[in-house]
């Protein structure tokens, strides 16, 4: 008989930390019992790529949305029923950092309407970014829903806050969810103990009751840059380091004069790692903190790069 499958979520805002947390849980389970579903709300999927070559897991990736809108959710339901003919125990969802639970109920319900084998939905862990936590909470009803609807509450990056702000936030998630364990940490670490209690508990905060407000900030926006030829590296780097100015999260992969280099950047922290992707161009994408920005990405591109560029924007359409 097969083992039931546990489903689980991990979310956060973008660039809390979700991937580190993923790969540091990873290392805690059984390699071929886990099966992983990595959402992103960009055009491409970096994360992804990244955990495949890393952990030698299989993902499956669904871009261009964020698994709880209509945009893709047909496409997540599926991979979740697909999923769970395999035989595995465990099935991680990485959701993208826009991602809105308020309906996952819902999602749960479709799941199990088309699902031929038995699961067990354990529940979700949210990563909290204590640098700017308060700032979100009072801005996108995503972020309120995420804490509140969650199981477990990580506040990642513990080291780059004060002792004062940390107790602001842990205040903030215990106001929004009075319930759920909270773990201050950073770089993602968890303790396995900590981690299996988690597992081996039950998810019950499914109809968490969540007050919205009203939007107070610019929409996040999905801005794809690509491009067929070979960078400059350091045009790259001039390039990407005003364009993260405009962004929450920037990352893709560009061909340069230097090899190829996956390029990472949360707000205007950036990094430049080489590669071995086989690839010709550049992928970049830009996920915008101040709304639409696509004529500031444009001259920016002209100012520093001058090389031809194809910039698209998708994503108005992905905000319920």
């Amino acid at each position: 008989m097969k083992e039931t499958v546990y489903l689980y979520f991990i979310t956060g805002f973008l660039g809390s930390g979700k991937t580190t947390f993923l790969k540091e849980i990873l290392n805690m389970l059984p390699r071929e019992k886990v099966g992983l579903i990595v959402n992103e709300f960009g055009q491409i999927n970096v994360d992804g790529e990244i955990l495949t070559t890393d952990s030698g897991f299989e993902v499956v990736e669904i871009n261009n949305g964020q698994v709880f809108c209509g945009c893709v959710r047909g496409n997540f339901i599926e991979a979740v029923a697909d999923y769970m003919k395999l035989p595995i125990r465990h099935l991680i969802v990485e959701t993208s950092g826009m991602a809105n639970p308020y309906n996952i109920q819902d999602v749960l319900t479709n799941v199990e309407k088309i699902a031929t084998e038995d699961y067990e939905y354990k529940g979700m862990i949210c990563m909290v970014d204590p640098t700017k936590a308060l700032m979100l909470v009072e801005s996108l009803n995503a972020v309120r829903e995420q804490i509140a609807k969650s199981e477990f509450l990580l506040i990642n990056k513990a080291d780059l806050v004060t002792s004062d702000e940390l107790a602001e936030v842990e205040t903030m998630a215990r106001e929004l969810n009075p319930t759920a364990p909270i773990l201050v940490t950073s770089f993602g670490k968890i303790e396995e103990e900590m981690f299996l209690g988690f597992l081996n508990g039950e998810a019950d905060h499914l109809d968490a009751q969540v007050k919205k407000i009203q939007q107070t900030i610019k929409r996040p926006l999905n801005y794809l840059i690509e491009g067929a030829e070979t960078l400059p590296y350091e045009k790259l780097v001039a390039f990407s380091e005003e364009a993260a100015k405009l962004s929450y999260r920037y990352k893709g992969y560009a061909d340069t004069d230097q090899g190829v280099m996956l390029v990472s950047g949360v707000d205007t922290s950036m990094n430049y790692t080489p590669s071995d992707k086989e690839m010709s161009g550049f992928q970049l994408v830009l996920i915008s903190s101040k709304g639409d920005v696509q004529d500031e990405i444009e001259s920016l591109w002209t100012s520093y790069v001058g090389m031809e560029v194809s910039v698209s924007e998708k994503g108005k359409e992905y905000w319920d």
